[in-house]
């Protein structure tokens, strides 16, 4: 059974959920065998992950509530973990030692998928903190070269609006002013709530969008 630790980007979760019961589905014509745990996090951690300022406090305050989630899932019988945040999945890998839970890993996933089309320059569009600790290096193993956007803040600005549903037309073009995309391949989606930009942007540049590659992994795992 496939556990989620949800919460930590409620909108990108519930997104996640629709897109993996539809991909599913259209395999198997079955819903998905699946268990989530919404661990949501303090207003106060939310700011800190989004402006790349937690402190080294705060980063274990994090690693707490991850281990509550996988604690969870583990007694619940699930056998693999998944998490649509990037940002925390630096912290989520070594936790998971010695535990028998495998994680369907969103970042490798992501390098995997825009290595497969032949992109090699993109920049990066996510969190301060993902952003700051390079949460994307191991695509420089893939050849891929990840360049960070233009103007962080307003991707920060960005990426709050879209939790909060209040992104418009405009929001493509603001992405790719904040990304500052020439001489690029094109776009990296590394912050799943920047999923809801995906189909209007890859209308004006090619697009990787981590959470569709985190749902056909998925998909493929329980349909195997």
């Amino acid at each position: 059974m496939l556990g989620v630790i949800g919460g930590v980007g409620p909108v990108a979760t519930i997104e996640f959920y629709r897109l993996l019961v539809a991909e599913v589905q259209a395999r198997t014509g079955a819903w998905p065998d699946l268990l989530i745990h919404s661990q949501p996090l303090p207003a106060r951690l939310v700011g800190a992950v989004l402006d790349g300022t937690l402190t080294a406090a705060e980063t274990a305050e994090i690693d707490a509530l991850l281990t509550t989630a996988l604690d969870t899932l583990e007694r619940a019988g699930c056998d693999l973990v998944a998490m649509p945040c990037n940002t925390f999945h630096r912290q989520l890998r070594p936790l998971l030692a010695g535990r028998h839970l495998k994680l369907v890993d969103m970042v490798s996933e992501t390098i995997d998928a825009a290595a497969a089309r032949g992109l090699r320059r993109l920049v990066l569009l996510a969190t301060g903190t993902s952003v700051d600790h390079e949460a994307y290096a191991a695509a420089r193993l893939r050849g891929i070269e990840i360049l960070r956007p233009a103007d962080q803040s307003h991707v920060v600005s960005l990426v709050t609006r879209c939790v909060g549903g209040a992104f418009d037309a405009a929001a493509v073009h603001e992405a790719l002013a904040a990304g500052n995309v020439a001489g690029a391949d094109g776009v990296l989606l590394g912050c799943t709530d920047l999923t809801v930009l995906r189909d209007d942007l890859s209308r004006v540049a090619p697009v990787v969008d981590s959470l569709s590659c985190l749902v056909s992994a998925c998909a493929d795992a329980l349909t195997a």
